[in-house]
């Protein structure tokens, strides 16, 4: 029987290859009918027996574009038609909800191995794209998504590359970047001080666009050469490499090699002017050069990671006094001779998203100590461009950190680069391909084993959306079952069935736009049962920060052409976010203003991750700064959602860090010491002969002294996160912070290199003293039928290090009854090396912290706790409390999605939009 039916797929299906995928299908199967996209999905049209139907739809869904993923599928029945063959048509414009934009993915291994055949014609093009990799989000101006919707429409299809686009058996076809030597993108590099003067280089100021002036080579040159075979981490093979004029030589030598002088001005065709400018850019970087190198997403600074001089000269352009460069490496390989990465890990840098991983460092690890002073771990990252594979030839490490100044927004536009960036760096590598969207590199931290935890959620998972949990998914069961997951790119589920929503009807609620937090922002704007969480924005401390979220947000809410009806902001009144959410509202009166309290939107986020819409559910919310309901600054809190098996609306603080003195606000932060006095004077520890005092400015502490005795300039606080500076100041290990986490992150480093280089010593037995062991929560403990599981987390911290126990006998860790104990056993042994007492101390926490979530889950009757806050990031903490938890019987929820810290908050505060709003009367 013929059968004509209309089928809508929505979820990742433009930019990856979906229609020329269906049409080869269709020829497959001897289907007639047709395939385009609209602003929602794409739609198609299949006719035949229904018998072939059924099975071109069967086959379609399970063999998908390596970048697609289809998470709803509806169809109809339609009027049989008489036609031949199957057709891609236009693109049609609809109302309503827009289809999900592709994120941008590294160069897949297909475009790698044209670039490393000389028969190629991409043979070392440094702009080779296709169906399956290259830029998607940072050139999207508008859907759906065609070239003249993208920043590609300025350059115009040669007929080689048109062949490859209108032949459906090409994996080209309707690759909407595509290009070539002869009609794409060109690459140019320029001095920077040639670029301070705009007049003379063909910038046109104020476009966002830099003119290209095409530069005159002496003689032609051949297309660039690799010094060495390259592996594309996805062939089986090593890829060979693209071909340079002259040999480069390798950056261990002594002689720095010289930058090319231009000659006279000759003719030069598109391959010998790239390869030359590849050429000269290695060169310089080799020499010790600084050069600001657009990539996909905005430009990187760059510069040879094991040499120390450049590497300096880097910090003291860029501000940047002790926070840790990221590294580009050529391949897996070179990134498995730096930093210990199991084989999942490895899957991780080399997954299409290519994220920066952050991993310990190993034995043979040998880049210059600025890249990460005083740190035990790297983060590293492969090339996802092919001009990153190009760069890479050498052999070389590069530092490739964000083009920018320390707190300022990324630059990507030639005109902002040129602006901002020409006193920081030697040279310019450009190009005229712009990027419409900005976008920072992902980050990942590696966990013990195989897991990794997300630090910054941007290129290549960005935009996908998070699927927000529904009402019937009443049980974390359930909830599981569910795709929540914003890397769809990693999660198939080809047959999810979402009907239509109906205007006005429960299946579509408002939508609603969360503005995030101060620190790490991201937005996110919830349309029907997704949250978009945007790109990592960055600090809001600065105007053009600011500015640049305002035009993100503009972009976002643009592209779906949904303007918003609910508002989330943070409670806290001196956020620029809640500021502009303010004047949003107010100019809009039309918009419902929430204001949702911070920890609560961690928590929140965290539920959302997992598709939980019922409780109860515990949670820890740990870091460092939120604003209280009472006013007061929270950080260390433990929070009840959906008691008695309610909605997450629904919540209480159910335990708290007890509240101690922080002396001089966001300057206490800078000043660990001050947060140990404050400590001290609250909680009666004495911290005089410690390095929190003696190494302390005398005037500064006889002021501080003075504060806290009149509560002039102090606020009280139940910060988690402050616990580890005050800890770090008494241990002399962080008296000045630089950076955000400096001094949690230097105790952390001294508690791990104790643990690898000593750990005969973790054996030894922590003395308990009787009042210890007769504490209300040993009681506690006893009654709930619980037992110390004090190995737990001492093992936990050896694996979290690669160490293992050499004793046979059990180990004993310190378990203190209160948080007030743990910092009286930090003091009251000095003998103790400083290693020791702060392994020690992130064992006494996670012990203190794992008691009170047993018994808050106890009491709520739940045997599901949860962690969230920056804390989290501490991978000793975390792997010492999860340990501990887990020992009880708990399951333990962590981000696997968004990360913990608040670069995840909008999540939670867009879940928070829908959940207050539907529950207001």
């Amino acid at each position: 029987m013929l059968t004509r039916r209309e089928y809508l797929l929505r979820g990742v299906v433009q930019g990856v290859g979906f229609r020329p995928h269906v049409a080869v299908v269709a020829a497959r199967h001897s289907i007639t009918g047709l395939v385009g996209n609209d602003d929602r999905q794409v739609f198609l049209e299949a006719q035949g027996s229904v018998e072939v139907v059924e099975a071109f739809v069967a086959d379609l869904l399970a063999t998908l574009p390596p970048l697609a993923r289809v998470i709803a599928v509806s169809h109809r029945e339609l009027p049989i038609v008489t036609e031949d063959g199957f057709r891609i048509v236009a693109s049609r414009h609809l109302p309503g909800v827009r289809t999900l934009i592709p994120p941008d993915v590294a160069t897949c291994a297909d475009c790698l191995a044209d670039m490393a055949d000389p028969a190629n014609r991409r043979y070392g093009y440094a702009f080779t794209t296709c169906t399956n990799c290259g830029p998607r989000l940072t050139i999207i101006e508008d859907l759906p998504y065609d070239r003249p919707a993208t920043t590609m429409r300025a350059f115009e299809m040669c007929p080689a590359c048109r062949a490859e686009y209108t032949n459906p058996t090409d994996r080209r076809f309707h690759a909407q970047p595509i290009s070539c030597f002869d009609c794409g993108p060109h690459l140019w590099l320029e001095e920077a001080p040639t670029l301070r003067q705009a007049q003379g280089t063909g910038v046109a100021q104020g476009t966002g666009v830099a003119q290209r002036t095409e530069p005159q080579l002496a003689e032609p040159v051949e297309a660039p050469q690799l010094a060495e075979p390259v592996e594309a981490p996805q062939l089986a093979e090593p890829v060979e490499a693209p071909q340079l004029a002259e040999p480069v030589e390798a950056p261990q030598l002594a002689e720095p090699v010289e930058a090319p002088q231009l000659a006279e001005p000759v003719e030069a065709s598109p391959t010998a002017e790239q390869g030359a400018v590849i050429a000269d850019a290695q060169r310089r970087l080799l020499a010790g050069e600084i050069l600001a190198v657009k990539g996909l997403g905005g430009f990187h600074l760059m510069c040879d990671a094991r040499n120390a001089e450049a590497v300096g000269r880097l910090r003291m352009r860029k501000r940047r006094s002790g926070k840790p460069f990221a590294v580009m490496v050529a391949d897996a390989a070179a990134a498995s001779q730096l930093a210990e990465l199991s084989p999942d890990q490895v899957g991780q840098l080399t997954s299409p998203a290519r994220p920066i991983l952050i991993a310990p460092m190993t034995a043979a690890y040998d880049l210059a100590d600025g890249v990460a002073p005083e740190l035990r771990d790297v983060g590293l990252m492969l090339p996802y461009t092919p001009l990153h594979t190009l760069l890479l030839a050498t052999g070389m490490a590069l530092v490739a950190t964000s083009g920018n100044l320390s707190e300022e927004p990324l630059c990507f536009t030639n005109a902002d680069a040129l602006a901002r960036l020409a006193h920081l760096v030697d040279a310019f590598l450009l190009h005229d391909r712009d990027i419409h969207v900005p976008v920072e590199d992902s980050v990942m931290l590696a966990l013990p084993g195989a897991d990794a935890l997300p630090i910054r959620r941007s290129r290549g998972h960005a935009p996908l959306p998070v699927l927000l949990p529904v009402p019937e998914a009443s049980t974390l069961r359930q909830a599981q079952d569910r795709p929540s997951s914003a890397n769809l790119l990693q999660v198939p589920e080809p047959t999810l069935q979402i009907p239509e929503p109906v205007e006005g009807s429960p299946s579509n609620p408002p939508v609603v736009l969360a503005v995030g937090g101060e620190l790490k922002n991201t937005f996110a704007l919830a349309v029907e049962d997704m949250a978009f969480v945007s790109a990592h924005v960055g600090d809001m401390g600065s105007l053009a920060s600011q500015q640049a979220f305002e035009a993100s947000v503009a972009q976002l809410v643009g592209i779906h052409r949904r303007e918003p009806e609910v508002l989330v902001c943070d409670l806290h009144p001196g956020y620029a976010t809640t500021g502009w959410a303010e004047r949003y509202a107010d100019a809009h009166p039309d918009v419902r203003l929430l204001r949702v309290q911070h920890h609560y939107a961690h928590a929140l986020s965290l539920l959302a991750e997992y598709g939980i819409a019922s409780g109860p559910v515990v949670v820890a919310a740990l870091d460092g700064t939120g604003y209280g309901t009472d006013g007061t600054i929270w950080g260390g809190e433990i929070l009840t959602l959906g008691g008695g098996g309610t909605s997450p609306a629904n919540w209480e603080r159910t335990w708290h860090v007890p509240t101690f003195a922080l002396v001089g606000g966001d300057r206490a932060i800078r000043q660990p010491w001050r947060i140990a006095q404050g400590l001290a004077h609250s909680w009666g520890l004495d911290v005089t002969e410690t390095p929190a005092t003696t190494a302390a400015p005398a005037a500064e502490l006889r002021l501080v002294a003075s504060q806290l005795a009149s509560g002039q300039g102090v606020v009280a606080t139940s910060s988690a996160g402050r616990l580890f500076d005050a800890a770090a100041a008494i241990l002399g290990l962080c008296l000045e912070a630089t950076y955000e986490a400096h001094a949690a992150m230097a105790l952390e480093r001294a508690a791990a290199e104790w643990a690898q280089t000593a750990d005969a010593q973790l054996a030894e037995p922590v003395e308990a003293s009787a009042q210890q062991l007769a504490e209300p929560v040993e009681a506690l403990r006893q009654a709930q039928g619980t037992e110390s599981q004090s190995a737990k987390p001492v093992e936990a911290l050896r694996q979290a290090q690669g160490t293992e126990s050499q004793s046979a006998e059990p180990v004993e860790a310190f378990r203190p009854g209160s948080l007030a104990e743990v910092f009286a056993e930090l003091l009251a042994h000095p003998q103790r090396s400083i290693g020791d007492r702060a392994w020690r101390f992130h064992v006494g926490l996670a012990s203190v912290f794992a008691d009170q979530l047993a018994v808050a889950a106890a009491t709520a009757d739940t045997t599901t706790v949860g962690l969230t806050g920056g804390v989290v990031v501490n991978r000793l903490f975390s792997s010492a409390l999860i340990a501990d938890l887990e020992g009880r019987g708990l399951t333990v929820l962590t981000h696997r999605v968004v990360p913990p810290t608040d670069g995840g908050l909008s999540l939670g505060q867009v879940w928070a939009g829908r959940l207050l709003d539907d529950s207001a009367p």
